[in-house]
């Protein structure tokens, strides 16, 4: 039988190795476990929302069809004219200018593009907005320290 305090059922060795900091040989398997702890959040906030957004826009993108508004990677914005079976869509910028592009050019559709802009856009805005100015780099200029420095 294991000797136990008399006021609880805790063994008497667990008390002596809390105070020693628990055994040598568990650090390595207590660091290991941090690091994949540490990994494991990582991965689901960073990695898995990625890969998720990737695979919609890959979706997007297999479904395009004649008409659609799209937005080339060089930022160029057209109307799909075409789409050929070799990987080429015929992209209309203008009144007649069509130009040709790898589908593999095409970024993502206007309707999503511009979403992803306006959120990106009203989130500067917000940190603006709650940011305070600095009075340092816009000085106030009243009479009297103009005067003050007119008298010098």
């Amino acid at each position: 039988m294991i000797a136990t305090t008399p006021a609880s059922d805790v063994p008497l060795w667990i008390p002596s190795l809390v105070a020693q900091g628990g055994t040598q040989g568990g650090t390595s398997f207590d660091s290991l476990f941090l690091f994949a702890a540490i990994g494991l959040i990582f991965y689901f906030i960073v990695f898995r929302p990625v890969s998720t957004q990737e695979k919609a826009r890959k979706k997007r993108l297999e479904n395009l069809s004649k008409g659609d508004n799209v937005v080339i990677s060089g930022g160029i914005i057209g109307r799909i004219s075409n789409l050929g079976d070799d990987g080429i869509a015929v992209v209309e910028i203008a009144d007649r200018v069509k130009v040709k592009v790898f589908r593999k050019e095409i970024s993502d559709l206007l309707e999503h593009a511009s979403a992803n802009q306006k959120s990106d856009k009203s989130a500067k805005a917000k940190d603006k907005s709650a940011a305070p100015s600095d009075p340092l780099s816009s000085p106030a200029k009243s009479p009297e320290s103009t005067a003050g420095k007119a008298q010098d």
